[in-house]
């Protein structure tokens, strides 16, 4: 086991300032008491308040203690609390404030508040994963097992916002339809949060969690209060023991992303390190790089090497260039979407090309799943920033893309491109071909509808701009400058082809087969839903033309049912 300074582990995102594990014992304003007669707990949550600490307790032992915002007569929705296994038993409930009389107060119930309109609130994606209730963001421990692609994900149970980081559960069978399962990892103590991680399938149950006949379901992930940890589950990765034996790494940072070296026949773990370290004029800067450790048992891991100036959540997999089983390259890349594809010999990666941006836009913290049935490398990404105003929920999980490496004009570029299963969503079928497009005259599809996948193919008949209008969204390419939105991007053969995922609250662009990836946060106005395809001069003093060859719009139907 590899050790250095214990010190607290910090996540580094933009939008938090989390610097230390919180500690202390909270001082309770108020206790309320309940006899556990249903399984679920429902907490009222007002997005207005300042948090309040809160512990909830089963005959004197601690079940849970998190931050939440409560305390209000109207509160903006519910969250829940899953009690089973404790029924016949007493629930205590401290609240860090006094709670008013005219307040809110937690309830015990049959099902969460407002179960009815699960998956059918007015902005709630149909298209991409979100979680019930509460906030979401990194994808984590993306596995395969047993016909079940498991995503959990960084969760806060308890509110809107971030915080009380869980790992939230869901499965699928088709990585389309998700059904969300209980909470998968908890935070130990408070404030000692489970930030991201990954998972694998220990097949030659070299960790000995496990047997042959049932290979252990093992996760790495960041503890803020200990280090990387490892736990793991033999019930399908529903349930986790922690190792005994955590934390197997103390260093500064976070983000373990763990899989079997076949060639050295041992297991790899790339992380995010942000060492802090004083220059010769005496500032502190932090010296950002991913580190690679190996083991042989997932327990005891030993430093290799490290890869500077890549950011939080790293990936480190192999690829086949152009579908070339005898032409291999390794990509490494942190949760920027910024890569270099190069050469790894299991505990060294040599990089053969400079840095490279695959997408633009509201994307972050991605990750590929291990073990996948057919080999293809899929990727899940949070769709960072994309909100859904006034709902219960909070971010979304993009769709899941398949990751390939092509060769292109400018180099080998790996491209992303919407997995084929998409077509299980599809609805109504509409098709459009050989539309020629003027200045003032666009294509009106007629098409109503928030969810949607678009197929376009257009040519370059001048130097004009071209696109298409969606749900009042304009997708706009420069055919003068090469600009697909802010997206460099070339044509082929003289042509433009577009791929749309078009869901309530976000749009997904690929331009040339993935050679741009754009996400944007777009909520469809429901009183203009609208396809248009358009061209037009950029100065419009001149009438342009260009040749719309294709055009494929799918009505599509819900993940969720």
């Amino acid at each position: 086991m590899f050790r250095s300074r214990n010190v607290p582990q910090t996540r580094n995102r933009a939008f938090i300032l989390f610097a230390a594990v919180l500690t202390g014992t909270l001082t309770a304003q108020e206790k309320l008491t309940y006899s556990i007669d249903h399984p679920i707990v429902n907490l009222p949550v007002d997005n207005e308040l300042p948090t309040q600490r809160v512990r909830l307790e089963v005959e004197g032992t601690t079940l849970s203690e998190f931050d939440i915002q409560m305390g209000s007569t109207e509160p903006d929705f519910w969250v829940p609390y899953d009690l089973s296994g404790h029924q016949g038993k007493t629930l205590e409930i401290f609240f860090e404030k006094t709670l008013q009389q005219e307040h809110a107060k937690p309830y015990l119930s049959q099902e969460i508040q407002n179960a009815d309109t699960v998956y059918s609130e007015s902005l709630r994606p149909q298209l991409h994963f979100t979680s019930k209730r509460g906030w979401l963001n990194d994808p984590n421990g993306l596995v395969y097992q047993d016909g079940t692609y498991h995503l959990y994900y960084q969760h806060n149970p308890y509110g809107w916002n971030w915080g009380n980081m869980h790992w939230g559960h869901a499965v699928s069978k088709d990585l389309i339809h998700w059904e969300e399962l209980p909470i998968a990892l908890s935070p130990p103590t408070y404030g000692d949060m489970a930030y991201s991680g990954a998972a694998v399938i220990d097949k030659k149950n070299t960790s000995g969690f496990g047997s042959p006949d049932n290979p252990p379901l093992v996760i790495a992930y960041t503890s803020t209060g200990r280090g990387e940890c490892i736990a793991y589950s033999l019930d399908g990765g529903i349930t986790f023991q922690q190792y005994e034996g955590n934390p197997v790494i103390e260093h500064q940072g976070r983000d373990p992303k763990i899989f079997w070296y076949e060639q050295g026949q041992h297991w790899v773990m790339v992380l995010y390190d942000e060492t802090l370290k004083q220059t010769s004029d005496g500032y502190d800067h932090h010296d950002r790089a991913l580190q690679i450790y190996t083991s042989s048992d997932l327990k005891s891991w030993q430093y290799q090497s490290k890869v500077s100036e890549f950011f939080e959540c790293p990936e480190l997999f192999e690829l086949a260039v152009d579908n070339d089983p005898n032409h291999k390259l390794w990509v490494i890349y942190g949760g920027n979407g910024q890569y270099r594809l190069g050469a790894f010999d299991g505990k060294t990666f040599t990089p053969q090309t400079e840095r490279q941006l695959f997408f633009k836009g509201k994307f972050h913290a991605s990750q590929t799943y291990n073990n996948t049935p057919d080999g293809r490398r899929i990727q899940v990404a949070w769709g960072r920033g994309i909100a859904s105003p006034g709902m219960p929920f909070n971010q979304l999980m993009l769709f899941p893309c398949e990751l390939r490496l092509v060769t292109t004009p400018d180099g080998i570029r790996m491209l992303p491109r919407p997995i084929e299963e998409i077509e299980l969503l599809h609805g109504k079928k509409h098709t459009w071909t050989n539309q020629v497009l003027k200045t003032g005259i666009p294509l009106d599809t007629g098409v109503q509808a928030r969810e949607l996948h678009i197929k376009a193919e257009f040519e370059l008949l001048g130097d004009f701009d071209f696109g298409l209008v969606i749900n009042g969204y304009e997708l706009k390419y420069n055919a003068l400058d090469y600009y697909l939105q802010n997206a460099y991007l070339r044509p082929i053969d003289n042509k433009i082809t577009l791929e749309v995922i078009v869901d309530r609250t976000s749009i997904e662009i690929f331009g040339n087969d993935g050679r741009a990836y754009i996400v944007d946060h777009h909520i469809s106005d429901t009183e203009n839903l609208h396809v248009k395809a358009f061209s037009r001069s950029p100065d419009w003093s001149n009438d342009s033309q260009n040749l719309l060859r294709k055009l494929e719009i799918y009505e599509m139907n819900s993940i969720w049912k």
